[in-house]
């Protein structure tokens, strides 16, 4: 029964949102759990700062710009956002995604992290393995198990219970570094070890190998390459002006959204995300469910590729400064999208912007939809 509530519970999300569903997750542009509250199922927010100092006894899912944990979660935290601070106690996995992640906690499994500044304190505790990725990783706390890691500039400066392989930029050891396993790194530069350090298995540096690929093979990777692009700019440029032309309301709505609440829309697009892998399984498994598990993915892909088009026609629109129904709305969302796909080729920063701006579009038409679904019920038309 559980099984299939949940299941009816993010259909509705996707296809007619659910109010019942949108109520279980706190939002607002600062959001807290206070220290004497305790949530006995899994908790659900999303604001600008999000912040928790009680106790949840499930799983909890975070999304927003300032996130704080000072509390207890007696389940798995999974959280995106711009500022995470893991200080308080996590007894199941963590699954963090952000600019900057400072975890000074106890976590009593596995976690996962990828950011651009990634810092686990000596106060911290990790019972389980670290798999992370970011532009600066420091790990000064204690890691039970395995590292698996992938940065730029990484330094281990406390005990490692298992083994560690990583692909780095610049590896560094501290005096205060203890390794019980192997050493293994991808990287042209040696690892900094210090004399201090005790590394208990076998050091072994793999060098990457630079592949040479011909002219002609060059050329032709990068027409296909150009091909793809221009014909992908054609096309999401004409379904925009079809939106633009045939339903220009909900349009502006959706962007409005984004603009208002960029947080909340973001971190309801990623609840979307987490949650779907879980639902889409479910339904594979019941057999009878797979056709509406591909619907959903279906619908989803189709959420994903219409928040390009919302962000582009928000970044033209602030660019010409001003929302309104009498501006002319194709020549701010034309520019908007050149500058969208200008910013989504570059490397690195291309894809990080394509994944923010797909999350806060899904979002943002969640809301939107459920605002309609609202109004219709208010007006009794439904």
């Amino acid at each position: 029964m559980k099984a299939l509530t949940i299941l009816i519970l993010f259909l509705l999300l996707l296809v007619i949102p659910f109010k019942a569903f949108a109520q279980n997750i706190k939002q607002g542009d600062n959001v807290v759990l206070t220290k004497n509250e305790v949530i006995n199922k899994d908790y659900f927010a999303a604001g600008n700062s999000v912040t928790i100092e009680g106790t949840v006894n499930g799983d909890a899912y975070i999304a927003g710009g300032n996130i704080v944990i000072n509390g207890t979660v007696n389940g798995d935290l999974l959280t995106a956002g711009g500022n995470l601070d893991i200080r308080g106690n996590i007894t199941g996995n963590v699954r963090a995604a952000g600019g900057n992640i400072n975890i000074n906690g106890t976590v009593g499994r596995n976690v996962t992290l990828a950011g651009g500044s990634i810092n686990l304190s000596s106060n911290a505790n990790i019972n389980g393995s670290l798999t992370a990725a970011g532009g600066n990783l420091a790990i000064y706390s204690p890691i039970e198990k395995d590292i698996n890691l992938a940065g730029g500039q990484v330094t281990i400066g406390n005990r490692v219970g298992g083994d560690i392989n990583s692909a780095v930029g610049q590896l560094s050891l501290t005096q205060t570094a203890t390794v019980s396993g192997n050493l293994t790194y991808l990287s042209k530069n040696s690892a900094s070890i210090s004399q201090d350090a005790t590394v208990s298995g076998k050091i072994t540096q793999n060098i990457p190998q630079d592949k040479q690929i011909t002219e002609p093979a060059k050329k032709g990777i990068l027409a296909l390459f150009s091909f793809l692009k221009i014909a992908s700019f054609i096309l999401v440029a004409i379904v925009g002006l079809l939106l633009i032309r045939f339903f220009p309301i909900f349009l502006t709505r959706v962007s409005s959204l984004i603009i208002g609440r960029p947080w909340t829309s973001m971190g309801i697009g990623f609840l979307t995300v987490v949650a779907f892998p879980f639902i889409f399984i479910l339904l594979l498994v019941t057999v009878i469910g797979i056709p509406i598990a591909f619907f959903l993915a279906f619908i989803l892909g189709v959420y994903f590729y219409l928040a390009k088009i919302f962000i582009s026609f928000v970044i033209g629109q602030l660019i010409f400064g001003r929302f309104s129904k009498n501006t002319n709305k194709v020549w701010p969302y034309l520019l908007g999208l050149v500058i969208y796909y200008l910013l989504a080729t570059v490397p690195i920063l291309g894809w990080f912007i394509s994944v923010i701006a797909g999350l806060t579009g899904v979002g943002a038409i969640l809301v939107a939809k459920k605002n309609y679904y609202l109004d219709l019920r208010d007006k009794k038309l439904i």
